[in-house]
Formats: structure tokens, sequence, C-alpha cells
């Protein structure tokens, strides 16, 4: 045991110079992604973003490592119309190797600009990176070979090293470029490359001696692939290749996402990990709303794993996204039907010692006619179709190209209340791109309207509950942003998601009367064969053929009629 002790501190120490001039590597680099590329800065979906990373290496040896990194960034301009983007952030990276003898504090300040293409489906960004590197090397900690005596290390012995001091500041330096684009059917992919410490700084330790830290390429390609109808199934490959000085690493992975169906919609990322030469690893994730935590495995494949016993490193890595939310104006719909009652005011009068005094006057209700519970309760139904008949047609509005984006089948698992909930937080593209009356459509019309649709089918339930058929006739259409074959499945998509709804309605309340043939729903896809002539079509032009309320009006599901037996 100590003769294995002996080679592992012989090995590292051998290896020290080496380790000096390399920067950190993480096996979650994926999650973290300014230390990826500081062309993503500012690039996270919602406009603030914290991250924070700790990797802890070599436990089990005498000499193990460990490394934190934490930024900070935010999205400062984002104009969809004009298709910029920029950001800021902020970042640190401490690192501290064996028992102190070597660490460095390395704090830097990073940018970002990125120009949309193709209706904002592909964006291009750059990014610099700047800070300092403060290394600090306490030489008490330290073996050196004049130590060696042939057997054992004897630290009276001389070291043999003239030294300069215990601490290097030196300038660091980087930058990168990303490149993202939406997939063909769903998801997303990412290409990318940074190069950090381009002017090759020196800095050391010893006196009459100089080390460089040489430059590092990073590149690097990872995507985000939806699976299924649902979407609930994600693919998340991804392959990241470092090259520093004579050391190389090709980093490759394959996490398999899923997200649940419940309240908050959880997400857990699990999956397997490869880096060559060196280690197998394990990823597992879990991600609720905006925050994400994350945990590794390195189980060493190398050379190392003698030493380690296969016990190579572990990661912990937290993000977390938040905006400021922007107040919404609330539509509530009075639904209370007024009341009427005929009131017959008579002057009450008080004789008293041949004296008539008036006295103020008193309201006198009338009994109420009897009528029969039968012909009472047709009267109440009856007015509930009357209600149904005259909030006709029932609007239901999508986000363009939705459900189902860029797909040509006709159906869709996923129901109206889902796509609702997504559409709405749209608000600030809206804003962007068309100001108030953009978000005032979001408002005022889409959230109005499926208030409006949920009201009456509380009323078709109560209409079934009580022994009466109802059929529903369901047209769908689509703006003109696309070819009429496409639109047409589009808008059959469209009414699919509206039954799918009505079938959720209440946990699935009307499903029984759908099996029976009580509640029937007939369809009728349109595609944008109705769309005016004054709305956009041009790809080109997101403002008018996206934002303008014109054009998102035609990308609706109508319930045209109701018939009632």
């Amino acid at each position: 045991m100590m003769k294995r002790k002996i080679w592992v501190v012989l090995l590292v120490a051998l290896s020290f110079g080496k380790a000096f001039a390399q920067d950190a590597h993480w096996s979650m680099i994926q999650w973290n992604p300014i230390y990826l590329n500081p062309a993503n800065t500012g690039f996270a979906d919602k406009a603030n973003r914290l991250t924070g990373i700790y990797r802890d290496q070599w436990r089990s040896i005498p000499v193990p490592f460990s490394t934190t990194h934490a930024s900070y960034d935010r999205r400062v301009i984002f104009n969809e119309e004009k298709g910029i983007r920029f950001g800021l952030g902020g970042s640190f990276l401490y690192d501290k190797s064996g028992d102190g003898a070597l660490s460095q504090f390395i704090p830097q300040i990073s940018a970002a600009f990125g120009k949309y293409f193709h209706q904002n489906k592909q964006v291009v960004s750059l990014g610099v990176q700047a800070g300092v590197n403060v290394k600090t090397l306490d030489f008490s900690q330290l073996t050196f070979d004049n130590q060696y005596n042939g057997s054992t290390y004897d630290p009276n012995l001389p070291t043999g090293e003239i030294l300069s001091g215990e601490s290097a500041v030196i300038p660091v330096f980087g930058f990168g470029l990303n490149f993202n684009t939406q997939l063909k059917k769903s998801g997303g992919l990412d290409l990318g490359a940074s190069y950090y410490n381009p002017h090759k700084p020196n800095y050391n330790f010893l006196t009459n001696s100089e080390e460089e830290l040489p430059g590092r390429l990073m590149a690097y390609t990872k995507a985000d692939i939806k699976l299924g109808a649902a979407k609930k199934w994600e693919l998340n490959p991804g392959i990241f290749f470092q090259l520093q000085g004579k050391n190389q690493e090709l980093l490759m992975q394959s996490l398999v996402s899923y997200t649940f169906a419940s309240k908050n919609a959880p997400k857990l990322s699990i999956g397997p990990g490869y880096r060559l030469d060196d280690a197998v690893i394990g990823y597992a994730a879990l991600k609720i709303k905006d925050l994400r935590i994350g945990f590794a495995f390195d189980g060493n494949v190398s050379d190392l794993k003698q030493a380690t016993s296969g016990r190579g490193a572990y990661e912990v890595t937290l993000n977390y996204e938040w905006e400021k939310k922007k107040k919404e104006i609330e539509i509530k719909i009075d639904t209370t039907p007024e009341k009427i009652v005929e009131e017959k005011v008579e002057p009450k009068v008080e004789v008293k010692k041949d004296t008539i005094v008036e006295v103020k006057p008193v309201v006198v209700k009338p009994e109420p006619p009897k009528e029969d519970p039968n012909a009472k309760k047709e009267k109440e139904l009856q007015l509930l179709v009357d209600k149904l008949q005259a909030a006709l047609p029932l609007k239901l509005y999508f986000d363009n190209d939705k459900p189902v984006e860029k797909s040509t089948t006709t159906t869709t698992s996923l129901a109206y209340g889902q796509t609702y909930n997504d559409y709405l937080a749209r608000k600030e593209s809206y804003n962007k791109n068309y100001g108030v009356d953009g978000v005032n459509f979001l408002n005022n019309v889409v959230s109005a309207n499926f208030n409006k649709f949920n009201e009456a089918m509380g009323y078709v339930k109560t209409l079934l509950d009580n022994g009466k058929s109802v059929n529903l006739n369901l047209k769908g259409y689509a703006s003109p942003l696309a070819p009429s074959v496409y639109n047409e499945a589009l808008s059959n998509r469209r009414i699919i998601c509206v039954e799918n709804e009505i079938k959720n309605y209440m946990g699935g309340a009307l499903n029984a009367y759908i099996a029976s043939g009580k509640l029937k729903l007939a369809n009728s896809p349109m595609g944008e064969g109705t769309a005016p002539e004054g709305v956009s079509d041009n790809y080109n032009d997101p403002k008018n053929s996206v934002f303008n309320p014109a054009a998102a009006g035609e990308r609706r599901v109508e319930v045209i009629a109701i018939d009632v037996r």
C-alpha cells in the first residue's frame, strides 16, 4: 500500500508542470454555457440566467482536484423585428489541487451579439470574454525530485530550485462563434467553436524559467430532438472536442429526456457519456419550471484507475432562469343572469283618532304563480340553448404553425389548453413586434375567447346531464403563410386539438356522451381559403405575417353551430 501511494505521488508530481498550464474541464459542459462559449452570453430562454457547477476529482488519491465555476448572464437587447440580440455576463472559476498546493481564481466578463435569420429560426452569435487568472502556489506542500533519496521522500533535503514567488497574475482572453437552428421537424441544433488564450501568456514560479499557458480550442455540436406527437420524449446528443497544447479531449454523450404531464411539468434527463481514453460518465438531471439540478459521475478507464479504483470524479450543476413578469390584464366575464322582479308599491296608512298619517311606502312582492316543474326545467334548458346560440361562433386561437409545427400530419395528441398556455407566454414577442396592439390581441381576444369557450362547455355539459343530445360543428382556419395543402393539414390538427380539449373537459366528463353518440363533433378544415387578401403571407415580414392581429386572427378554430335536441 505504501509503494502504491509513493507511485501515485510520483505520477502526479511529474505531471504537475503540465497541470499548471491546463484549463479546467467538465463532464456537464453542455449545462455550463458561458464556459463552453462566450457566444452563449445572454442567449437563455429567459432574460436572466444563473449557473453554478462544482467538480470533485481524484478524491481517492493524495492529490485530488476540486473546481467551481459560477456565472450570471442577462439578455440586454432583443429586437425580434430587426432580428438582433445582445447579452452581458460575468463569471468566476476557482480551482484547487491537492492539499492547497496550487489554486487559481479567474474572474471574467463576457458579451455576445447575435443576428437572426429565416423568420428568427436561425441565429448566429459572436461572443468575447476577458479577465485575469490569479494562480497561487504553496511550495511547502510540494515535493521535488532532489528530495527523493531512492526509497522515499526526505523533506529535509534541499529542493535544488530557486523560487521566484508564490503567485502569478496573467490576463486571459477568449472569443467564440455559435450557430443555432431549429430542426425541420422539432427541436434545435447548436454548432460552435471558441478559442481561449490566443496570446499564450507566460508566468513562472521558478527563477530563470517560464511557463506558457497554451491556447485552448473548443469545438462542439449538440442537439435537442423532440420525439413523438406529444413531444414528451427528447433526445439530447452532444460531441465536445478540446485541444490545448499537446493535450486533447473528446467527450461524447447521449441523454434522453422525458417531460411529465403534471402541473409543473418536471423534465427528467438521464444517459451515458464517454471521454475518450479517460472515463465513462453517467448523467442525471431534473428540471422543474426554470430550475435544473444535474449530477454526473466519472468512472476512470485510463491507467489512473489503478490508483482511483475507477472513482474518477463527480459533478453537481445548477441552472436557474427568470425574468420579470409583466402585469396581465385579467378579463372576467359575468355570466350571472339578470333577475327582474316585478314589484308593486302601495302606500301604507295608519288611522289614529280620526287623523290619517301617511308613512313611508313599503314593497309588497306578489306571490309567484305556480308553475309546472317540467315546464320550468325545459324553460331553463332553453335559456342555456339560447345563450349558446348567442355566443356563436366560439373562437379558439393558435400560435403560428401550432400545434405540431413543420408537419404534414392531420392529427395531434395535444389539447388546446396546452397550446394556449404556450401562446400566452409569447406576450413579450408580440409586444416587441407589434406593440400594445399585439399584447391586447392575446389578452382581450385569445384569453377572453378561451374563457368564453369554457363557459359554453359548462352549458353543454348541463344540457347533456339533463338528457339532451348536442351536435357541435368545428371549423379550422390558417393564415396564408404556407402552401394550401400544408394549411389544410394544419387546420385539421387544430380541430383535433380542440376536440382533445373537449374530451379533457373536467377530467373527461364528456367522454361518456361522446361514446354514446349523445355528443357529436363534426369538423371542417378550411385552410387559409377564407383569409382576406390583405393578410400578409411574406416569410420575411414576421411583423405583419405572424404578429399582426389581422394575421393572428386567421389561426383559429370556430364552433360555428350547436344543435340541441
